[in-house]
């Protein structure tokens, strides 16, 4: 069976590259994308087939249910395609199987069994920490785009207030900052301006994408105010200094979150301290 485990690991080790290489093929030529895209042209999307990672898709979002929405949302949000993901699961499930079974293999459980259990145990165990891993990332970064949206809306309302038009407004204040959020709002507003559309509009359909409540809301009510400058204004003064008290009040929560979570340990600490200055007068006392 000794014999035997350099084997089992190579061809476990080869079994995940080759899987991994199969999702996530190699690049392919620039001649042979542009034959496809000339042979695709005239096909339609009811004719066309669906390949097997497409289907494969088709049957990881059928298996969430009701949890696709927020799993695109999550994925939208962290900037991760559904192909990465599956590698990351892939990668994931394999690590976990691998250190469960050398795990098992150092405290001397060998053979089938132990193969089995590092696979049945590592398996959702890996799963559930790299879906553990995206959620994180996701709220994150949500987090993140609350913060930077409060910053653009102040930036926004002030060079409206100087005179600015609202298109110029906008134009101005994206072209000051910069980081994922800035351009994610960037590319909303060129699109809605690619479709002759308002900003809010566009945005509005950002935060479904992203699942932010706060641009949805600041998308629906800059939608009734119209493109009044003073309106526009106003509202996003309002909206601006609701949305930074809002996230003071979040800071300060998790700031005494976590100052009383520290209470338990420091307390420990003084009580092991104590006793550590205790112990030895205790012990003269108790021999004499």
């Amino acid at each position: 069976m000794i014999v035997l485990l350099p084997a089992l690991t190579a061809s476990m080790m080869v079994g995940i590259v080759a899987l991994a290489r199969w999702v996530v093929p190699t690049k392919p030529e620039l001649r042979s994308e542009i034959d496809y895209f000339a042979s695709s042209a005239t096909a339609t999307n009811e004719t066309r087939k669906a390949t097997t990672l497409e289907r494969l898709h088709g049957w990881m979002l059928s298996f969430r249910g009701d949890d696709t929405a927020q799993f695109l949302a999550d994925l939208a949000v962290v900037d991760r395609s559904e192909r990465k993901h599956l590698v990351e699961l892939l990668k994931g499930i394999g690590g976990v199987i691998f250190l469960i079974y050398m795990s098992l293999f150092l405290f001397g459980q060998r053979g089938l069994p132990s193969v089995l259990l590092a696979l049945l145990a590592g398996a959702p165990l890996g799963y559930f920490l790299v879906e553990k891993e995206l959620a994180s990332q996701a709220r994150k970064r949500r987090s993140e785009f609350d913060e930077a949206l409060t910053a653009v809306l102040s930036l926004m309302a002030v060079s409206m207030a100087g005179g600015s038009g609202l298109n110029t407004a906008i134009a101005n204040t994206l072209r000051l900052g910069d980081g994922w959020v800035v351009a994610a709002i960037r590319r909303s507003v060129d699109e809605a301006n690619f479709r002759n559309e308002t900003p809010w509009v566009a945005l509005g359909r950002l935060g479904e994408r992203f699942d932010i409540p706060t641009l949805i809301e600041l998308s629906a009510t800059l939608s009734l105010v119209g493109t009044s400058g003073a309106r526009v204004a106003e509202t996003l003064l309002v909206r601006s200094a609701s949305a930074r008290s809002q996230l003071l009040s979040e800071k300060k929560s998790i700031a005494i979150a976590k100052s009383s979570s520290m209470g338990l340990p420091v307390g420990l600490m003084m009580f092991a301290w104590v006793l550590f200055l205790a112990f030895s007068p205790v012990m003269n006392l108790l021999s004499s």
